[in-house]
């Protein structure tokens, strides 16, 4: 016969994010230059996807921007910037 086992407790996990939409708010052409860039984050029908601001801001600095969207991208590093190294960016808000 078997031993009852413990009773289960899960792990429960945090971790703090900024929507993409507050992030990139008044940065509409830097949005849509990362969302049609394929760049190497999957996101779309899921409840969050997060990824580090800085991978975000590494991402976009090694693209060739167009010129609506380099003259924004300071201002999204300096926003990035701003926030702590363990805060996530949910792209899907």
């Amino acid at each position: 016969m078997s031993k009852p086992s413990a009773p289960y407790t899960p792990v429960l996990q945090t971790c703090s994010f900024i929507a993409a939409s507050d992030l990139f708010r008044g940065l509409d052409a830097l949005w849509s230059f990362f969302a049609e860039s394929d760049p190497p984050f999957s996101w779309g029908s899921n409840n969050r996807t997060l990824i580090s601001s800085c991978d975000l801001v590494s991402y976009l600095d090694s693209c060739v921007l167009d010129e609506p969207a380099e003259a924004l991208f300071d201002t999204l590093a300096d926003r990035v910037n701003a926030l702590s190294t363990d805060v996530y960016v949910d792209l899907e808000n």
